[in-house]
């Protein structure tokens, strides 16, 4: 998945955006993320996976989990949300977060990971890793880094979104956000 469909996906905006119109962008994001996120493959399966190499599945589980996140968050910014309510249902459902927690405490130890994410849906997931990643363990590899970049910014933008309405009307410039690649860390 890390090379085919999901990174398609993943990357899908920039390209779509300078080949189709809008209407068929929604269209083919639909039809890709219903083919990615609402049917349950064999393939994916906990046994199968467990067939596979570790950075396989690790990057099958990690790719499925930023499809997921990705396509629910586009179709709230398209107010879809039965969409995007049909993607949350179908992450909570599957068994993809038990597998998560389970693989995220076998790579971290139990002592990093008591807690768990703070919500079932694919961001809580993706937060709580970040949050991981932030003490100094590392979860996202290289191949992963561009999408890590991405969500930590979306992340902060939000958080300062969400800083800057409580500050009396007072808002906070977002262009202040440095985010060092080489190690993972990011102030503003």
């Amino acid at each position: 998945m890390k090379s085919g469909l999901g990174l398609l996906v993943l990357s899908l905006r920039l390209e779509a955006r300078t080949s189709m119109n809008s209407a068929d962008e929604v269209l083919l994001r639909k039809i890709l993320y219903d083919a990615l996120i609402l049917v349950d493959y064999s393939f994916l399966a906990p046994g199968s996976l467990a067939q596979l190499s570790a950075k396989h599945t690790k990057n099958i589980t990690l790719g499925k989990l930023m499809v997921t996140h990705e396509a629910i968050e586009y179709f709230r910014e398209c107010a879809d949300h039965n969409k995007a309510t049909t993607y949350s249902n179908a992450f909570a459902s599957s068994s993809l977060p038990s597998e998560l927690l389970k693989w995220i405490k076998n790579e971290t130890g139990n002592e990093v990971t008591n807690s768990g994410p703070k919500g079932s849906s694919p961001k809580a997931f993706l937060r709580w890793m970040l949050n991981i990643e932030n003490r100094g363990i590392r979860i996202f590899d290289e191949d992963m880094s561009k999408f890590h970049a991405k969500l930590i910014s979306n992340n902060l933008k939000e958080d300062l979104e969400m800083l800057g309405n409580k500050g009396e009307g007072k808002t906070l410039d977002t262009d202040l956000l440095h985010i060092d690649n080489k190690t993972r860390q990011y102030w503003i």
